[in-house]
This record gives C-alpha cells, sequence and structure tokens, in this order.
C-alpha cells in the first residue's frame, strides 16, 4: 500500500511539473496538493490528510457535480485507509464519472485534476489487483481522456491542448497500459497501437521534460518485441536513458535492468553462434542496477546471477561462479530459486551442476524462507532420479549432477531430512573422492557427514550412521594425506557410532563395528603402546557372534576383521598361536560364498604364509594366493597394491631359495617386475602407499644392480614423501612422514649417479631434503619454490664450490658442484657407507652424554671420528680447488662435525684450506639469496642467562654479552637479561634488529625436533615450532651461544630440524649455532675473538673460521696476550677482559686447553654472507 501512495504521488508531482510548463498554476497546485496529502497519509491519518483537498475540490465543481465528486473523494480516502473494496468501488465510480458529458462543464484545470487522480487511482488498483479487469478499465478511462483532449478545432478554444505537454503524458500511459494489455492477452492490434501512441508522444515531448526519459525507456522495450535484430538499438537506446538520469532513481535502475534483459535476449538468440560480448553487457548492466537499486529487486539479482552463470558456463570463470552465488545468498529470495528450479527440470540431464551449484545450492541463508522446503524436496527428487542410468548421463557426470542436488537440498533443510541427506551427500563426495582423489571433495564429505551428526531430533541409527562416516571418511583422510591428527579423530567418531548402534540390525552393527576396529588398528599400528588392540579384539569377537546366521557376506567381513586384529596380534606378542588364528579365519572366509571378501582374504592369507619363514609350499601358496588377490582386487586399488607389492616379496623369497644364479636373477627381476606394477597402481593411490611400495621396488631394483629402474622408484617415493609433507598441517605429523622417508634422497643420488645423470643426483637430494625448511623460505610453497627449478638453476645461483656428502649403503659418494664449469664432479667414497656414518654418529652421541663425567674419553671419540672423516672424505676433498665451499652433509652427517675432518697423519681436511659454510640444501640458499635482507641500523639484541629457570646460572653469559654490545658500536643495542628474557619480550624483539645472541641453556630433543630450543625465564621455550612462520629477515646474523643449537632431528636428519636452520628458515642470512653441550669458558673466548674480528661485519663465515683457527693454535699465554692487544684496540670490554685474564692466568701458560676439537669445533656457520651488518 505504501508503495502504491509514493508512486501515485510522485506521478501526481510530475504532473505539476507538467502544469507549470503549460502555464496552467490553478492545475499544478491542485496536483501538488493531492501529491502532499497523499506522502503524508502514513504519518497525519488518511481522512485528515486527504480533507483537504477533497474540500478544494468540491468548492471548485459545479453544485450538481459536487456530491459525485465528494462520493468518489470518499472512497479514495477509504482505500488510503486500508480498504481495499472501496478502492475498486472508486475505480467504478470513476469509470461512470468519466464517461459523463458532464465532465466537460468543469473548468479544465479542475477537469485534469480528476482525470490525473483517476490514472493515480487505476494504477494504485493495479498494484492491489493486477487483474485484466482493472487493466481493461484503466485502459477505457485513458482512452476517454486521450479522446477529450485530442486537437479538434471545433471544440472550445480551452480544450486545443495538442501542444500541451500534457497530452503527451495522457498518450504515454495509454500506450504503456496497451503494451501491459499484449503481454497479458498477446493481441496485435494492442501493441500496434502502443507503438503509434508513442511515437506521437516522443514527438510532443520536449527533450527536456520530466516524462521524455520514461517514454524513451518505454520506446526501447516496444522495440524489443521487434526481435532479436533490434536489440543492439534497443540496449544503446537503453544505455542513453540511464546515463541521462541521476544515480539510484528508479527510472535509472528500470533502464539499467532493461538493458541487462535485452542484452540477454540477445545472448539466448546468438547460441547458436556465440557473441560473447552479449553476456559482458548484460553482466555490467545487471551490475549496475544491483548496485544502484533500495531496495533490489528479485528481477535484477536472479538476472544478474543467469547472466554470470553463462558466462561462467562458456568461459570457465569461478570468480563468475563466486559472484553469482554471492548475488543469490538472500533471504527472501526462494521464489527467484523456485523459478530456477523450473528452468532446471528439463536441463537435468545437461547442465544441471552448473545451473544449481549457482543458484540454488547458493541459498544457504533461505533457512525460515517458507518456500525452502519444498524446493529442498524437489531437488532431492532430482537427485534419485540422475542415479538411474535411464537419465541419460555418463557414470561420471551422472555423480557430479546427483553431488549438485544433493548439495543444494542440504542447504535449504534442517533436521532430520537434513541429517539423512547430508550422509547421502558425504557417500557420493567419498565415492568422487576415491575415483578422482580431489581433496577438496575429502573435506566436504567431512563436512556434511559432521552436520549428519550435529542435527537435533535424529534417531540413534540415524545418529550411528552419520557416526560411522565420519569415522570412515577421517581414516581415509589419515590413509591418504598421513594426518596422525585425524587418525585419533577417526577412532573416537567410530566409538561413538559403536555407541549409538546398540539397537541396530545385525548387519548394521557388524558393519560399524568394523569400521571403528579399522580405525583402532590403524593407531594400534602407530601408538603401540595403548589399549587400541584389546578393545578392537572385543569387538571383533562381537561382530563374527553377530554375524553368524546372517548373509555369508556379512559373515566374510566379519570374520575378515578378526582374523586381521589376531594377525596384528600376533605381530606384537609373537604368539604363534594368534597368526594360525588368522589364517584359520581367513580360509573361512574363502570357503564361504562371498566374492567381495575373497580377494582381501587371498591377499592376508598370503601375507601371513610368508611370515611363516622359508618353509617353501608356504612361499608357493602364498603365491597362488597373492595372484587370485591381484585378479579380484582390480577395483579395490590399494588393496591391489599390496597384493602386487607382497607378491614382489613372495617372489623375491623364493628366488632366494633357488640354486641357481641364473634361476636366482631371473626370479629376483621378476620380483622387481611386480614391484613395479605395485608402484604404477599405487600412482592413483595414496601417498603413502606410494611411498612404500616405491621403497620396496627400489630395494630390490638395486639388489639386481638395476640402478635404472632403482632410479625411477626412488624417484617415485621421493615424490609421494612430498605429498605426504605438504598433505599434513600438523608439523609432528609432517616429522614422522620425514622420518619414515628417510634415506630416500641419498638411495635415489646413489642409483642416478650408477646410471650416469649426475646432475638428476643432485636434484634429487634437493627434492627430498630440507622440505620444511625450504617451506619456511618460500613463506608457505614448497612447491612453488621448487616449480621451474633444475640443475641449471642451482649451478648459476651459486657464488662458490658446493660439496654434498652422501652417505649410501655399500659406498658413499661426493658430488661436487663447479660454479664456473656449471657441472658435477662425482667422487666414489669408499668408507662413506650409511652403516659407518650411523655408527659415528651414535658414538658421538653416547660420549656427548658422558663429557662432563670423562671429558678425556669424549676428547678420543672426537679425535677418532674426526680421523676417520678425513680418511673417508679424503678423495672429494683432493678434487676441491682452495678458497670457500659450501658443504652440504646429508643423512647422519648432520651430526658430524666434518669441518674438523683430518687424515690420521694429522692434515687437516678443510682447516687453513677452506672457509667453508654449511647449508642443509643447495636450494635453501638459493631461495635465502632472493629475500632481500632490509636496511636498517646495525643493533644487537643480546638475550643473557633468563633466571628463574630450572637450569644452573651461567657465569659466562653477561661477559659474553658485554662482548656482542661492544659490537654494536654507536647504533645501540637492546640487552634482555635475567628476569627480563621473557618469551613475549624475546618474540617481539627479534624481528627488529641487525644482530641476535642469545647466551643461555639450550636443549636438543632428537625425537621431536620440533620441540628442540633454548630456555628462557620460568622455563619458557623458544622452540624451532615457535620460531616457525616468524620473519627474521632483517636479522644479518644469529650467535646462538647455547648447548646442541644445530643438532637435527634423530629420525629425519636430512631435515635439518634444529633452531640454527630455523632461524635461517626465518630469513636470517646466516647463524653460528652449536652440535654438542659447549663449554662455558671456551665458548667466552670464543665469542670474544669471534665480534673482534675486522671481517665479522662483510663475513661471519670467515670471522668464525679464523677465530676458531686462533683458539686452537694458540697457548694458554698467547690467547691471554692477544686478549690483551684487543683490549688495547678497544674491541673487548674492561668487564669481560678482567674476567678472561684471570681464568686464563690460572692456566699453565704453555698448555693448550682449548686446541681441542671439543672447545673450538663446536660451533659451526649455516646460510650465506650477502650484505654487511
Amino acid at each position: 500500500m505504501l508503495l502504491s501512495l509514493s508512486g501515485a504521488a510522485a506521478g501526481l508531482q510530475a504532473w505539476a511539473t507538467l502544469d507549470e510548463s503549460s502555464g496552467d498554476v490553478a492545475g499544478a497546485d491542485a496536483h501538488r496538493s493531492l501529491a502532499e496529502a497523499l506522502s503524508s497519509a502514513a504519518a497525519r491519518g488518511v481522512e485528515q490528510a486527504f480533507a483537504t483537498h477533497a474540500r478544494a475540490l468540491r468548492e471548485a465543481a459545479p453544485a450538481d457535480l459536487a456530491p459525485g465528486l465528494a462520493g468518489i473523494d470518499t472512497a479514495f480516502a477509504g482505500w488510503l485507509g486500508g480498504d481495499a473494496e472501496a478502492l475498486f468501488q472508486a475505480e467504478e465510480a470513476w469509470i461512470t464519472e468519466a464517461m459523463s458529458d458532464r465532465l466537460e462543464r468543469l473548468p479544465t484545470a479542475l477537469r485534469l485534476s480528476l482525470l490525473s487522480d483517476g490514472v493515480a487511482l487505476h494504477d494504485a488498483a493495479l498494484v492491489e489487483r493486477p487483474d485484466p479487469q482493472t487493466l481493461d478499465h484503466l485502459i477505457g478511462l485513458l482512452e476517454q481522456v486521450f479522446a477529450a483532449f485530442r486537437s479538434d478545432d471545433a471544440r472550445p478554444t480551452h480544450c486545443r491542448l495538442h501542444l500541451d505537454p500534457r497530452l503527451s503524458r495522457f498518450a504515454g500511459r495509454l500506450a504503456v497500459a496497451l503494451r501491459q494489455r499484449y503481454d497479458v492477452f498477446g493481441q496485435p492490434a494492442d501493441l500496434q497501437r502502443a507503438k503509434t501512441l508513442l511515437d506521437g508522444t516522443l514527438g510532443l515531448t520536449h527533450p527536456s521534460a520530466p516524462d521524455f526519459p520514461a517514454w524513451k525507456l518505454e520506446a526501447a522495450v516496444l522495440m524489443g518485441y521487434e526481435g532479436p535484430d533490434s536489440l543492439e538499438q534497443v540496449a544503446t537506446q537503453l544505455s542513453e536513458v540511464a546515463a541521462a538520469e541521476p544515480p539510484g532513481t528508479s527510472l535509472r535502475v528500470r533502464a539499467l535492468e532493461l538493458r541487462g534483459r535485452a542484452a540477454w535476449t540477445g545472448h539466448l538468440a546468438s547460441l547458436q553462434a556465440p557473441s560473447p560480448s552479449w553476456l559482458d553487457v548484460a553482466t555490467e548492466a545487471f551490475q549496475r542496477a544491483l548496485a544502484e537499486a533500495e531496495p533490489v529487486p528479485p528481477e535484477v539479482r536472479a538476472g544478474l546471477a543467469t547472466a554470470l552463470l553463462a558466462r561462467y558456463i562458456e568461459r570457465g570463470s569461478l570468480d563468475d561462479v563466486v559472484s553469482a552465488t554471492n548475488t543469490m545468498i538472500e533471504p527472501g529470495a526462494g521464489s527467484v530459486a523456485a523459478r530456477l528450479l523450473d528452468a532446471l527440470e528439463p536441463e537435468v540431464s545437461r547442465r544441471a551442476s552448473d545451473l544449481v551449484d549457482l543458484g540454488v545450492e547458493a541459498l544457504r541463508r533461505l533457512t525460515g524462507d517458507p518456500e525452502a522446503r519444498a524446493v529442498a524436496e524437489r531437488l532431492h527428487g532430482l537427485a534419485g532420479a540422475v542415479v538411474e542410468p535411464a537419465s541419460g548421463l555418463e557414470p561420471d557426470r551422472r555423480l557430479d549432477v546427483r553431488i549438485s542436488l544433493l548439495r543444494a537440498a542440504v542447504a535449504l533443510d534442517d533436521g532430520p531430512a537434513l541429517s539423512r541427506r547430508s550422509n547421502e551427500l558425504a557417500v557420493a563426495l567419498y565415492e568422487r573422492f576415491v575415483a578422482r582423489g580431489n581433496r577438496t571433495d575429502l573435506d566436504v564429505a567431512l563436512d556434511a557427514a559432521r552436520t549428519a551428526v550435529n542435527q537435533p531430533g535424529i534417531d540413534k541409527l540415524d545418529r550411528a550412521t552419520a557416526w560411522s562416516s565420519v569415522g570412515a571418511l577421517l581414516l581415509l583422510y589419515y590413509e591418504t594425506y598421513g594426518d596422525l591428527e585425524a587418525l585419533s579423530a577417526a577412532v573416537a567418531a567410530s566409538l561413538d557410532a559403536v555407541g549409538e548402534s546398540g539397537e541396530a540390525p545385525p548387519e548394521q552393527r557388524v558393519r560399524t563395528l568394523s569400521n571403528s576396529i579399522a580405525a583402532l588398528r590403524m593407531r594400534a599400528q602407530r601408538l603401540p603402546d595403548g589399549e587400541d588392540l584389546a578393545t578392537a579384539r572385543r569387538m571383533a569377537e562381537e561382530a563374527v557372534s553377530l554375524a553368524v546366521g546372517t548373509d555369508p557376506e556379512t559373515l566374510a567381513a566379519a570374520l575378515s576383521i578378526r582374523a586381521s586384529v589376531r594377525d596384528d596380534l600376533w605381530k606384537r606378542s609373537s604368539d604363534l598361536a594368534d597368526l594360525e588364528a588368522a589364517m584359520l579365519d581367513w580360509r573361512q572366509v574363502l570357503a564361504l560364498d562371498a566374492p567381495i571378501q575373497r580377494g582381501v582374504a587371498s591377499l592376508n592369507l598370503g601375507m601371513a604364509l610368508l611370515r611363516l619363514g622359508d618353509d617353501g609350499e608356504a612361499i608357493e601358496e602364498s603365491i597362488r594366493l597373492l595372484c587370485v588377490a591381484v585378479r579380484h582386487l582390480e577395483r579395490t586399488l590399494p588393496n591391489r597394491v599390496y597384493a602386487a607389492n607382497q607378491l614382489a616379496a613372495a617372489v623375491q623369497r623364493r628366488a632366494l631359495r633357488r640354486g641357481s644364479e641364473s634361476v636366482r636373477s631371473s626370479e629376483l627381476r621378476r620380483a622387481a617386475r611386480w614391484s613395479a606394477r605395485a608402484v604404477r597402481w599405487a600412482s592413483n593411490s595414496s601417498p603413502e602407499a606410494q611411498l612404500r611400495v616405491a621403497w620396496d621396488w627400489g630395494h630390490r631394483a638395486a639388489a639386481v644392480e638395476d640402478w635404472e629402474s632403482a632410479a625411477t622408484a626412488y624417484g617415485a617415493a621421493i615424490g609421494a614423501l612430498r605429498d605426504l609433507v605438504e598433505g599434513n598441517r600438523a608439523v609432528s605429523a609432517k616429522e614422522n612422514w620425514l622420518a619414515e622417508g628417510f634415506g630416500v634422497a641419498t638411495r635415489a643420488a646413489q642409483a642416478l649417479t650408477r646410471c650416469g645423470r649426475a646432475e638428476e643426483a643432485v636434484m634429487a637430494l634437493e627434492r627430498a631434503r630440507g622440505l620444511l625448511l625450504l617451506d619456511s623460505l618460500s613463506r608457505g610453497s614448497q612447491s612453488a619454490a621448487l616449480a621451474g627449478v633444475g640443475f641449471e638453476v642451482v649451478a648459476s645461483a651459486m657464488t662458490q664450490p658446493l660439496l654434498y656428502l652422501v652417505p649410501a649403503p655399500g659406498d658413499g659418494l661426493g658430488l661436487l658442484i663447479d660454479p664456473a664449469g656449471r657441472n658435477v664432479t662425482t667422487v666414489e667414497l669408499a668408507g662413506l657407507s650409511e652403516e659407518a656414518v650411523g655408527g659415528r654418529a651414535r658414538a658421538l652421541h653416547m660420549a656427548a652424554t658422558g663429557a662432563s663425567a670423562n671429558p678425556k674419553a669424549w676428547q678420543r671419540t672426537l679425535d677418532r671420528i674426526g680421523a676417520w672423516l678425513g680418511e673417508a672424505i679424503s678423495p672429494a676433498v683432493a678434487a676441491l680447488p682452495p678458497g670457500r665451499l659450501t658443504v652440504v652433509p646429508t643423512g647422519a652427517l648432520a651430526f658430524l662435525p666434518v669441518h674438523a675432518a683430518r687424515t690420521v697423519a694429522g692434515e687437516w681436511s678443510f682447516v687453513g684450506k677452506h672457509v667453508v659454510e654449511y647449508a642443509p640444501t643447495a636450494l635453501s640458499v638459493v631461495t635465502a639469496r632472493r629475500q632481500p635482507t632490509p636496511a636498517g641500523p646495525s643493533t644487537v639484541l643480546a638475550i643473557v642467562d633468563p633466571h628463574p629457570t630450572s637450569e644452573p646460572a651461567l657465569p659466562f653469559a653477561a661477559a659474553e654479552a658485554a662482548v656482542a654490545v661492544a659490537a654494536a658500536g654507536a647504533d645501540g643495542a637492546l640487552l634482555l637479561p635475567g628476569t627480563q628474557a621473557t618469551l613475549d619480550a624475546v618474540l617481539e624483539a627479534l624481528p627488529t634488529h641487525r644482530t641476535v645472541h642469545i647466551a643461555c641453556h639450550g636443549r636438543a630433543d632428537l625425537f621431536r625436533p620440533s620441540a628442540s630450543g633454548v630456555v628462557l625465564r620460568d622455563d619458557a621455550m623458544l622452540t624451532v615450532e615457535r620460531l616457525a612462520g616468524m620473519d627474521l629477515s632483517a636479522v644479518r646474523l644469529a650467535v646462538l651461544s647455547a648447548c646442541e643449537t644445530g643438532v637435527p632431528g634423530a629420525g629425519a636428519p636430512d631435515e635439518v630440524i634444529a633452531l640454527g636452520s630455523t632461524f635461517f628458515a626465518a630469513g636470517v642470512d646466516g647463524v653460528i649455532s652449536s652440535l654438542w653441550q659447549v663449554p662455558d669458558l671456551s665458548t667466552l673466548i670464543l665469542v670474544t675473538l669471534l665480534y673482534g674480528q675486522p671481517t665479522l661485519g662483510q663475513d661471519p663465515a670467515a670471522a668464525l673460521a679464523d677465530a676458531q683457527d686462533q683458539m686452537r693454535d694458540a697457548t694458554n699465554v698467547e690467547l691471554r696476550n692477544r686478549l690483551r692487544r684487543m683490549r688495547a684496540d678497544g674491541r673487548v670490554p674492561d668487564a669481560a677482559h678482567r674476567l678472561l685474564d684471570a681464568e686464563l692466568s690460572a692456566l699453565e701458560p704453555d698448555g693448550r686447553d682449548f686446541g681441542g676439537t671439543d672447545a673450538w669445533a663446536g660451533f659451526v656457520f649455516t646460510g650465506h654472507t650477502s650484505t654487511a651488518l
């Protein structure tokens, strides 16, 4: 009603303007009076607002007309008050009065006022009752008005209004009414007369008149009825109308909407020869209308969504889908959704998923819309229809459409219906994920299953089904991506399903128990100390007892799951009775008529037979069963992969029993071929399966010296390892997979080198090592950092020779990159085997643990390791040119002081010949160099002996800090000693200083390296995990003067996950860190010599080497004299010098207390040198 009032008032105001342009002041006043009455009706009350106008109308009319006019006004006032019937009575009265000859006796102004009132009244009636009768009444009135005022010289002068602009208003409104009636009845005569009238209206209306844009818009609308050939002209004319109107006006919005519709019509007309420009015109027009309209008509919103959808279908831009979705998400758009659905049903065999994804599925906010439930029911029905082959869709497309329709239905549902449909959606998405491996499907499936669980009002069986789906999806998430958090969540969800399914039918209860057992078994493999296997065993017994008497497949499934639990128990206890019981269950499965379970039972029984040892008959039966498994599991990809891999193991076992060398070799090659098939099939399976079968293939190929196959296998393992690391969000899960893949890089490098592919060997090392480090350096995407990077890029980016030291099975190797020639020299290192390096690393760790109790044994161990290293790597050292050198120690070499290697004869391998910079990988250095170091003052942050902590005080830490602060000079420093060294203060200060010096206790966690770090106040830890993701690119040098800050994790030393490498990953150019628990006094001496080196600002690696040379070669008195000279030069603060002098003066002058490897070799430089401090 209010919309009708405002529209009528606006029309009367426009009429008043026309009166003034015609010189009819009285008419203008009358129309303005009525417009004001309508505008103020809501505020003043209808009767009072209208009284003034009605009184003036009666006073101006002849006496015999006044009663009739008063009756009309009373009816009009009643309608304004909400009496709809009064409106229609007034409409009938107007028709009667308008046709009366008495109307001509009225003065022109009053007559025009009454007729315009009548037109406004009928416009309002059309809003309230848009039926053909009302439209006929309006056309009749307008015909009478137009006939009365058209040009006729026989009439009185005051009736000659052919040049009066008010005449054009009547003619134009009549044209609009005739076009509206044409839309209803389709009479060509109405359309033709509308065009004739509108042409005359435009001819009678001055371009500056207020009504001119409206008639031009209507003319464009009428032109659109002429067919596609006129659409371009229509669109142009509508654009001109919109451009002439101020932004936000209803006329402008209407013009933009109509321009969009005209362009859409043009698009439809050009589908045989697509014209993308029409889509762009339609989209742009609807977008402008949407931006300016207030409120937005649903037709504008639907028009824009439809145009965006069409553009998406033609061009594939996801931005258009997003924009269209956002356009349609609007409360109250249910009617638009229903109209879209009307168009969708006949199209379900073609573009249903596109239409649904765009329009209906987007209506997530329509929870309260009364039409939402009906739309959801229709969508669900369509989803069921497309499952049938008769729908005419290909199977893949059928699944896509069904998922889209289910997603749409879920978006509009709630309660139990939503729970069931969400679970259906989860199952469908699971099927598509298994078929295509798109992670988004798995994520959405998991969300849908959780939605199913969380709906109120659902019964226990539905909730059990939903929990079971959640558990199965989480388990699949773990199996595919190795996410350990998902595994624990899968166990919890599956146990909830078991709890809810107590009253379920036996078949459903068995399925629920089986899902829970699978999750428990999986977690038991990862966390063997828990009670998961015991719980799984109880559930398995229940499943078998429930399955007795059901169908063969249900019983076979229950027996299979119990056998698997018994097999797991045997692996843990080695009790042969458990293995024999498991084999008995699998044999029972094979005896049942259960084809679905036959393949898995054959696989498991074949694997069990292999565990019996080298029994020839068992091996032969295993091979036969595994061949059956490969055939039966063709459609169950993961199990088929495992079957092929186990078949390879069985053939290999049989080969080792052959007496003939040629037969043995042939069998081993056959085993390798089965491994190759397993890897090929695994390419469409989970990365975990790919990693394991590729490992096995590589080992089998290497065993027969098939190095090409071994290289291919280890390459596949590297790809799977990278996928597992990228696919996990938790750092601990990444570390676990890296530990499982430890050694694949060195084996790949060995195989590629044996094939003469040294450059590829370098890149294999780069692609499988330091993945977490590279991920941090490339700010979250190691894939992006590796994209397009080949050997040429690495070699050209190096500014000095780079030496990879690669321990491998049997013999190790060295790979030397010469940046000048950009080539690789391969050096065989016979003594650098994996076994030998691992043994030395363990010996160093054991000796370091008892160093304080037995320092001489610690020193002897270091000396022997250094001598062994010198001999093992001597062929590679001999190939080095003198000068600077980057060393990449791989495998367990990361624990050893390679820079302190020397031969048995006592000759140092690197000391005095090379400045050694360590690097986790070459790519990490290349990537770090690409990150510019921000300019800034050379300030120092010194973190000194935090307390209180559970660690003892560090008596020399304050002196270290004083030396570091003195090196900052005039640029200043920030000191965080003792109680000020809180975790928050340190984290806040770290990114803003050029040099960071940390003098406190350090802890290396060999088995959880992300927890390694330094101890701050109140035992808070600045750990690897806490630093991950920080931006420390402003820091030029970090000196980590604490114990074990450079010690990596034992599980995956190739990752070099340590505090020092984490600083480097955070953007620090160079890091000095420690490989063991460094003595306090020798650390103070080394730090003092380091900060006193004139080369420190430009070359911290050289400064460290010089400081270590001075410690190693000097007697105690020579060190004392050197420090005195540095004090005189101002390079050592007074307090630090006094402390050092007092300590050195107490030692034997000619002794070399700091010349041992334990004193000077514990610190290493990692990173690169780029700019001055």
